[in-house]
């Protein structure tokens, strides 16, 4: 009966370990990505934006 009693103890105390360690992980990764709004600084306010999109035309062969 200790023995049981043993084995669960150990299961649920390595899952709970197992699941704090993996949130650490976690956390660690997304602070290290440092998201931050990043701003359009390339054209002055008002000025006219004309671009092309060549990214289609290199998928489909298109213009």
């Amino acid at each position: 009966m200790k023995s049981i009693n043993f084995k669960k103890y150990v299961l649920r105390n390595s899952l709970r370990l197992f699941l704090i360690s993996l949130f650490i992980c976690v956390s660690i990764v997304s602070q290290a990505q440092n998201l931050r709004k990043v701003f359009n600084e390339s054209y002055t306010y008002g000025e006219k934006i004309s671009y092309r999109v060549y990214y289609d035309a290199i998928l489909t062969g298109k213009v």
